[in-house]
């Protein structure tokens, strides 16, 4: 019996990592953070002022404070990491892209093509239109893959299937028509007598 959908997002790690992360560069910081203060001082002429504030704290006062200091804007780095990465739930009839407060519902009907295109993960209709596509950096492609073809869906992988169809833009060439001239200008710059 196969699962009704497999969900592929960031793993939990790399966010367990940004909160520790955090933590372990505060206590670090606080170690330094008087060799820190003179260096500024000798080079700058001038330092920040919760970087005084820290040197002037006893050692174990100054470690306890940046370390939960840390550990606070690690946590709060891997809130925003979180937010901003891409999940994909797939089912055998749509798939569900929630990423940044956004919500995306894909009736599997409508999906002619997947594939990854540099970061982005891409869904084309049935005339090769986009239909959808979310920044996809934090996810294994290896899952992405095999969480698509484990439901059968046209899984196109890590390249645009339509790659070679495609001309790189050379204003002036002459396998560019006159009306795609035009277009380019009005992209670009004012059209002229307006």
């Amino acid at each position: 019996m196969t699962d009704p959908s497999v969900t592929v997002r960031m793993p939990k790690v790399w966010l367990w990592i940004l909160r520790g992360g955090g933590g372990v560069a505060g206590f670090v910081l606080a170690l330094l953070v008087d060799s820190l203060v003179q260096w500024l001082e000798e080079t700058v002429g001038s330092v920040p002022g919760p970087l005084r504030v820290a040197a002037a704290l006893p050692p174990w006062l100054a470690i306890a404070v940046m370390t939960v200091v840390g550990i606070l804007a690690g946590s709060w780095l891997a809130e925003r990491a979180e937010r901003e990465s891409l999940v994909l739930t797939i089912g055998a009839d749509s798939v569900r892209l929630q990423q940044d407060g956004n919500d995306r519902y894909l009736p599997r009907e409508a999906i002619a093509a997947v594939f990854l295109d540099g970061k982005f993960l891409v869904f084309l209709d049935s005339a090769t239109r986009p239909i959808a596509r979310g920044k996809a950096t934090d996810l294994s492609t290896k899952e992405v893959r095999a969480a698509f073809e484990r439901f059968g869906y046209p899984w196109r992988g890590t390249q645009d299937p339509h790659e070679d169809e495609f001309q790189p833009w050379v204003d002036g060439h002459p396998d560019v028509d006159e009306q795609q001239h035009r277009l380019s200008i009005g992209c670009f710059a004012p059209v002229p007598g307006r």
